[in-house]
């Protein structure tokens, strides 16, 4: 996504040109989480992205990193009642032992490099949340690359993305065989594009999407992106049922009542395939134990071996639930 208003991907902007703060874009989630009890940081990384390739002139992970921890620091300095940009403040008001990871578009790439540099920090990752993930595929040059499988993770994409287009899909099909010890899900929401979620660039009507007349707007854009965090985060942080987070459990047709199609992958053993006709449909079949199960689908295809501890379920519909 361009970091400037006449849609250069450059920093500093041309002369005259103004810049575009992807960061105040996203205050108004960040406003949202805190009303119900989330600390939320949400730092300025249009500078880092500026150059097309993330590993010169210099590593955009290296810098990426940096750039959080600088954030995280100030955040636990303010926690424990010390000096920081924040002031004292939030003495003893943010506990970081169960941190989500929220990525949008190239910030996919930094899943893993963070998850790994954190895991024995005071904020170790424990759940992620992606939206419009910019991904290695079989297209790419570079082979997909899984997040870890001991964290559970939602990716969310709209069908009408123009800028990573359908990334996030072609990622988890080949990987879904993977051994997994939390869910991952992957959910494709019609119409829905990959910028308007941000108020910086909807507000400058920088739609991404093609083919759309009339789809959803900004308004609908972050409606179902808080919507959705909020329940994933009732779900991983708060222990309530949202999300189906077992093999025998079925699918819902559609997000916040938006049509959408899954694809998940769940520990156990059951492959199972969710009609796409009403609203919940009973298992479609059990694979023997020694012969490979496929499950497929003409918008994804996957082809699951049953010894793996994974499986999958697979949802299409065009009724909101």
């Amino acid at each position: 996504m361009p970091g400037c208003a006449n849609k250069a991907l450059t920093y500093p902007c041309p002369k005259g040109i103004q810049e575009i703060r992807y960061d105040r874009g996203m205050a108004w989630l960040g406003e949202a989480l805190a009303a119900r009890g989330y600390s939320m940081l949400i730092p300025d990384l249009a500078p880092i992205y500026s150059p097309q390739d993330t590993e010169k002139p210099y590593d955009q992970k290296a810098a990426w990193l940096r750039t959080t921890e600088m954030l995280r620091a100030h955040m636990l300095s303010a926690n424990a009642g010390k000096r920081s940009a924040w002031g004292t403040g939030l003495t003893g008001m943010i506990d970081g032992r169960d941190t989500t990871l929220m990525v949008h578009s190239r910030s996919a790439y930094m899943v893993n490099t963070t998850v790994n540099a954190w895991r024995k920090s005071p904020t170790p990752i424990k759940q992620i949340l992606a939206y419009g993930a910019w991904q290695n595929t079989p297209s790419t040059d570079e082979p997909p690359v899984p997040f870890p499988a001991d964290i559970p993770f939602l990716d969310i994409a709209g069908t009408a993305d123009g800028d990573v287009d359908h990334d996030g899909s072609q990622w988890m099909t080949e990987l879904i065989g993977q051994r997994r010890t939390a869910p991952a899900f992957h959910v494709e929401v019609t119409d829905y594009g990959h910028s308007y979620i941000n108020r910086e660039l909807s507000r400058r009507h920088l739609d991404d999407r093609n083919g759309v007349d009339n789809g959803p707007t900004a308004a609908d854009h972050e409606k179902l992106l808080l919507a959705a965090t909020r329940g994933w985060l009732d779900q991983t942080v708060r222990d309530k049922h949202v999300f189906p987070m077992k093999a025998t459990e079925p699918l819902p047709n559609g997000l916040i009542g938006i049509p959408a199609r899954y694809l998940v992958a769940t520990p156990g053993t059951v492959v199972r395939r969710i009609s796409n006709q009403g609203k919940w449909a009973t298992p479609w079949a059990k694979a023997h134990p020694c012969e490979p199960a496929a499950t497929s689908h003409a918008w994804i295809p996957a082809h699951i071996p049953t010894d793996a501890p994974t499986s999958t379920t697979e949802s299409s519909s065009r009724t909101p639930s």
